[in-house]
């Protein structure tokens, strides 16, 4: 028989015998004749696409069969498996992402052409999941949204508005972690990694062995917060990431052991805020008085019988101590960065912004709203105090001992001192190397920085001083009508103080991230300022020192106790008072041992050490001995 005359009607295949061994799976589980003619839209699914019901009825059938048979079990047990190895929350049950049942899938391949989603896990596929089921008081709503141990996790059930403190696991956590030193730490064996939770809490009772079992409440009905019992851990649950197709636990170890700060050896050289103390705490939402926590670390009784003076409310004593060092009583606004160095509070609480034409009333940094001014020196009564001084002053040209001053707030992005040597190479007749011959010196500072208003009274000042610092490239015409260059002094901190010399070239730059002032008043009229950008970049500013000496290299007159050093200062290291080059001694300074010192012949006094330059008037408080009539009293330091 020829190939072409086998004929087959597609009616007689057979299926049939399609397992090892010749058996049947009675796969497909759903046939259909291939005499079924086309659906009809206008028949009992006349609202759906055609043959719809028809299809999910097929699919309903087709899976319970599958479900019925080897394979559905196989899947079942997958599922519950995978469920298992999940993450378990404060919510979650026997099993971490709740039990997997077959009549959820096929409820949803019911539900498909009606887009309606149901729950995959958990014995209540109808059970609804949103935040707002847990404070229906529906009666349908409590009834449908039935809870049971093997359900779907609902975070938004377990933690609610009105929860209990104690049925929060993060109080827990920090209740049993952070606040209270926590001294269980028992060893971890075997049984307790492979029991798991439920038979674990059951056999704990009974079995003699009990401390290598896992000591945890039940958290099949109550305790699902997992936290672990153990010293060295924070969580411990069953099943989860850590186990092996659900068997065994998942153990999130601790970081560090931050519950051992109760030892003096810990608070020696470390001091951490308890629980109790975090709690303690006053919400800055109600209290706008500023605390300095230094002086509450002071009143801890451990760290004050390792210091050799007692502490006192108001200030920290003469002493040597490595948890934090002397420094002003922060909670007086004089001596906050915000006052002390005149930068203003833009999130302060008090400030009036009802009018934007009105502004401020004043502006919030005094060093951007300091105008230009002229003198010899500069005026110690202005508000000129930063955390490093920047200036610029331009000489003038007709009597040079008078300067106007520029003074910008010290956002410096880009600084550089560059020094150079030219040496010309030559060559000599049967030699093959160069040989050099010094021929000069010369430097040049580089120097980039941001001016950024912080309220509408400073923008126009801004603009102002910006204004003459880039004249001051241009030419200026003495009295005779020559032209002449600008001559200025540069002060940064205390690497240049007042120092002499000329600039070369500075860019004005607009970043992208600058807003503009678009000028209009409360009304939508034009207003009294102009469109300028609040942020500008001074970039490219290269400036070239005039030295007081003649250039070349240092003095040098080694002494036996220090070093005197010569005139050629290129770093100035000074201010108001002085230079450093003179006043300081070579080596170390000996530090005052940690043992308590002898006793005191009177009363001791409290000195705080350091560079006064960056301070101002009524910034700075001098303490009398300790006894109980002591005042204070002020002394006022001006910086030039």
């Amino acid at each position: 028989m020829a190939l072409k005359d086998l004929q087959t009607n597609l009616k007689s295949l057979r299926y049939n015998k399609d397992t090892i061994g010749g058996g049947n799976s009675g796969e497909p589980y759903v046939t259909t004749s291939i005499d079924t003619s086309p659906g009809n839209t206008g028949g009992t699914d006349f609202t759906l696409r055609a043959n719809t019901l028809a299809r999910v009825g097929d699919d309903i059938e087709r899976l319970n069969k599958l479900f019925n048979s080897n394979k559905g079990q196989l899947f079942r047990n997958k599922q519950n498996l995978l469920s298992r190895t999940g993450v378990k929350t404060q919510a979650s049950g026997v099993i971490n992402e709740g039990k997997y049942i077959s009549k959820s899938t096929l409820l949803q391949a019911g539900a498909n052409p009606f887009g309606i989603h149901l729950n995959k896990q958990g014995l209540n596929p109808f059970r609804d999941t949103s935040p707002d089921q847990a404070r229906s008081s529906n009666i349908f709503d409590k009834v449908v949204n039935f809870a049971t141990p093997s359900g779907l996790p609902v975070y938004t059930s377990i933690v609610t508005n009105t929860q209990s403190t104690q049925d929060n696991r993060l109080v827990n956590l920090k209740e049993d972690k952070v606040a209270n030193n926590f001294s269980i730490n028992r060893p971890q064996g075997t049984l307790s990694n492979l029991l798991g939770d439920s038979l674990g809490n059951i056999l704990k009772g009974i079995n003699p062995l009990k401390n290598n079992i896992e000591d945890v409440t039940s958290r099949l009905f109550g305790n699902t917060k997992g936290i672990s019992p153990f010293k060295g851990e924070m969580l411990r649950y069953s099943g989860g990431p850590g186990s092996a197709l659900g068997v065994g636990q998942t153990v999130i170890k601790r970081y560090s052991d931050t519950t051992s700060y109760n030892t003096p050896g810990f608070r020696l050289n470390h001091f951490l805020l308890t629980g109790d103390q975090i709690s303690d705490k006053s919400s800055s939402k109600n209290i706008t008085e500023v605390s300095d926590f230094r002086r509450e670390f002071g009143a801890d009784q451990t760290l004050v019988n390792l210091l050799p003076i007692p502490f006192t409310n108001n200030f920290l004593p003469l002493g040597k101590k490595n948890i934090l060092s002397n420094s002003p009583d922060y909670s007086r606004p004089e001596n906050r960065i915000e006052q002390r160095v005149n930068l203003g509070d833009p999130g302060r609480r008090n400030k009036n912004v009802s009018s934007y034409s009105t502004g401020l009333g004043e502006p919030l940094d005094k060093i951007n709203a300091l105008p230009l001014y002229k003198g010899e020196n500069v005026n110690i009564d202005l508000s000129t105090t930063d955390l490093v001084k920047f200036r610029i002053g331009v000489i003038d040209n007709k009597n040079p001992k008078q300067k106007t001053y520029i003074h910008f707030r010290a956002f410096i992005d880009n600084f550089s001192d560059n020094y150079s040597a030219e040496w010309n190479a030559e060559k000599y007749m049967g030699r093959g190397e160069n040989f050099y011959r010094y021929q000069g010196f010369d430097r040049t500072i580089n120097l980039d920085w941001t001016v950024a208003a912080q309220s509408k009274e400073e923008i126009m000042i801004q603009y102002k001083k910006l204004n003459f610092l880039a004249s001051s490239l241009a030419p200026d015409y003495i009295d005779d009508k020559y032209m002449a260059g600008n001559l200025v002094t540069l002060t940064l901190g205390g690497w240049c103080y007042e120092q002499e010399g000329f600039i070369r070239s500075l860019n004005l730059s607009v970043p992208q991230e600058s807003p503009w002032e678009i000028n209009i008043d409360d009304n939508g009229n034009v207003g009294n300022l102009r469109e300028v950008p609040h942020i500008v970049k001074v970039t490219g500013f290269t400036f070239t020192p005039i030295h007081n000496f003649a250039p070349k290299v240092q003095t040098l007159n080694f002494g036996e106790k220090k070093v005197e050093y010569g005139k050629e200062r290129y770093i100035s290291l000074r201010n108001k008072k002085g230079d450093a080059y003179g006043e300081v001694a070579e080596g170390p300074k000996k530090t005052t041992p940690i043992d308590p010192p002898p006793p005191l012949k009177k009363e001791p006094t409290f000195v705080i050490e350091g560079d006064f330059d960056s301070w101002t008037n009524d910034m700075f408080s001098v303490q009398t001995p300790i006894n109980e009539s002591s005042t204070q009293t002020t002394q006022g330091l001006n910086q030039i």
